[in-house]
Formats: structure tokens, sequence, C-alpha cells
């Protein structure tokens, strides 16, 4: 079986976006056999990468548009909890130094994530409650004891997907992205 995200030659214009479904899919499956699946990654992943580096004037549109009918088919939801870690720039640097395994492209142009990408989870908290965790990454110690007194209070989601999507849409059209 070909690996989720290696990208075929001849992919089609949403080849990505539907790997993004593909990729909660297998967690859905994977919930009816394992207590806990953890995705690394974010189905909706364009939502705020987009919006921290928008490509052309109506990518919120086209994700939109993309996006909508998944929620309004229940064939996309929002995950029953959110884990986002966080550090800083300085500690980023510091790993990216220590680990020659990989060669991180495009390194600085990602540190901006660090200024948006709190704030799209902090709203999106605001609209999921309780299922938004901002954690900081700092320590592995730190981090498995704060996840230890947070995981077993989650609850399954039972919120309108499709009406935390529309706002979580019309907060990305009303808010400009924070610039470096």
């Amino acid at each position: 079986m070909p690996h989720l995200f290696t990208r075929p030659d001849d992919a089609p214009p949403h080849w990505y976006l539907e790997r993004q479904v593909d990729r909660q899919t297998l967690a859905r499956d994977a919930s009816t056999t394992f207590p806990l699946v953890v995705l690394d990654g974010d189905p909706l992943q364009p939502l705020w990468y987009g919006w921290t580096y928008p490509e052309h004037d109506r990518w919120l549109d086209d994700l939109t548009d993309f996006y909508r009918p998944k929620f309004a088919s229940g064939t996309l939801v929002f995950p029953d909890a959110y884990l986002v870690l966080t550090t800083t720039e300085e500690t980023l640097k510091q790993r990216r130094a220590a680990d020659k395994t990989r060669p991180r492209r495009n390194f600085e142009r990602h540190l901006r994530l660090l200024l948006t990408q709190p704030r799209y989870f902090e709203q999106l908290a605001r609209l999921l409650p309780g299922r938004v965790r901002l954690m900081d990454a700092a320590s592995v110690d730190g981090t498995i004891a704060e996840l230890d007194a947070w995981l077993p209070r989650l609850r399954e989601g039972t919120d309108d997907a499709l009406a935390v999507f529309d706002q979580i849409v019309e907060w990305l059209r009303t808010h400009p992205a924070p610039h470096v």
C-alpha cells in the first residue's frame, strides 16, 4: 500500500485535501479497535496554514467549498481532542541544530507559525470547550505529566461540526493573520 502522502505525478487539484479527509477516516476506523488513536497532524491543517501563508485571494473560499460539504455529510468531524505542542523559537532552533537526520526545508519560513497557529487553536478552543489544549513542549516529563492529567477528562465530541466549521471560517475571514 502506498504511503498516504506520496503524491502521484498526475495528482488532481484536491489530492492533498482528500488525503486530509482520509487521515481522519483511518483514525475513525482505528478507534473501533483501539481506545486511543493519535493523529500527528490536523485534518484541517490547510485552513490554518492557508491563513498563515495565503496563496491567492480565494484561498479560504476554495477550502470552504471543499470542506463544508464534508462536514455537512458527516464525512468529516472535529477530533475529540486537539493537543497543540508549543515552544519558543530559540528551542526550535536548538532542536534543528541538534537534529541532523532531517533537512527541515523552509524552517525559517515556518517559524511564522509560532505567531499564527496558537491564535487559530485558541479560537478553536472557544468553539470546542475542553477539547483543545495548547501545551508547552519544553520538557518531555512535563508534557507527559500534563497529558496524564488532561486525557482522562476528555469526552467524545458532540458538537454541531458544520456550525463550528462555519464559525472558524468566519473567524479566519475577519481576523487577518499576524505578521512577523
